[in-house]
């Protein structure tokens, strides 16, 4: 027969206060632990997303093609990217540009860019080249993405020239990742084309090398779509003819998406001339329907900030003193867009816009 033990009434009073004490100094020992461990850990610091980098490393990648290996000069950590990412380089000029991370999304110590000299541009490609030598420190903001890589049942990849810096880690991803993909790659000739041996390292049957001097410049979209695994996503980085095929001539039947990116400043579609108004330089300029504010308030006004020139990254972006704005950006927010523009891309709704220059 069992016998229940019981507390004698004196003594519970006694028990319940050793069970209080015991689990005071339980929390007591509990909040030291957790002081001690905040205290040693360093202050958390935000990431900044301007960095003065240092150019560590230049190599000649091909005929009139450098690249740069840009790394913290206390050698930290660098903001996380996915391919098809750019930086926004600020050359000592004062000239902001945006060049496509063409290293490897795994190595959080550097960056790697590549920049093609282009004689009669802007100036950005010639200051890198000719002024920018390995240890010449410089600022940079991003990344950012308008270009990402998505999940996909397989991948054909389009690049023509230095439009294979933003392709090149995506098309290492999809081989990292056993994926169906096929790369063309066009070019003036293989002398003038980057990066051929690391990509033919990933596998030679699946990348097609097509330099113009060999192939002529493709005629068709056709006959770079042939290449696409069934049910392929298309990324496409080129000249604009060559993008304007691949559109065109993409069946209309093809379930998976088309994704492309320029490297020239894209057509103006849909354009209607109009006016704008300079309210401190007092002048009013006349836009024609084929070209943009920026383009000819460059023409009359001297250092003019601007870079991408496809309105997603806000260089350019002005003050609006009066008229209504068809906003034709990727950038500004909506409550910017009351009272912003980007002259880059976005035009008047009407008859005269005045701004802030």
């Amino acid at each position: 027969m069992a016998t229940d033990w019981v507390t004698p009434p004196d003594l519970r009073g006694r028990h319940r206060a050793d069970r209080m004490f015991r689990t005071l100094g339980g929390l007591i020992t509990f909040y030291d632990w957790l002081t001690a461990a905040f205290s040693q850990r360093p202050p958390t610091r935000r990431v900044d997303r301007d960095l003065n980098l240092v150019v560590d490393e230049i190599r000649l990648e091909a005929h009139d093609v450098r690249s740069l290996r840009l790394v913290s000069a206390g050698g930290d950590e660098l903001p996380s990217w996915q391919p098809g990412a750019h930086i926004d380089v600020l050359l000592p000029s004062g000239r902001c540009r945006q060049y496509s991370l063409c290293g490897d999304p795994a190595d959080r110590k550097s960056y790697r860019i590549a920049v093609r000299r282009i004689p009669d541009g802007g100036g950005g490609s010639r200051e890198l080249h000719d002024s920018i030598g390995t240890g010449r420190t410089l600022t940079v903001r991003g990344p950012r993405n308008a270009f990402p890589y998505v999940n996909a049942a397989g991948y054909l990849f389009i690049a023509g020239g230095i439009g294979i810096t933003p392709i090149l880690p995506m098309v290492k991803q999809a081989a990292a990742g056993d994926m169906p993909w096929q790369l063309v790659y066009t070019g003036r000739s293989q002398a003038s084309m980057p990066f051929l041996d690391e990509l033919i390292a990933l596998d030679p049957t699946r990348v097609q090398i097509r330099p113009y001097d060999q192939y002529g410049f493709p005629g068709t979209g056709v006959e770079l779509l042939e290449y696409a695994p069934p049910g392929a996503t298309v990324y496409c980085c080129a000249p604009p003819t060559m993008m304007a095929n691949v559109r065109r001539d993409r069946p209309a039947s093809a379930a998976a998406a088309l994704h492309v990116e320029r490297f020239t400043t894209p057509p103006i579609v849909g354009g209607a001339p109009f006016e704008i108004e300079l309210q401190r330089s007092k002048r009013v300029l006349a836009v024609p329907a084929d070209r943009s504010a920026l383009e000819v308030i460059r023409d009359t006004v001297p250092n003019v900030a601007y870079s991408c020139q496809q309105g997603f990254c806000g260089t350019c972006r002005t003050r609006v003193i009066s008229g209504e704005i068809d906003h034709r950006d990727r950038v500004l927010t909506d409550r910017e867009r009351a009272d912003t523009m980007t002259i880059c891309v976005s035009r008047a709704r009407g008859g005269r816009v005045v701004v802030d220059r």
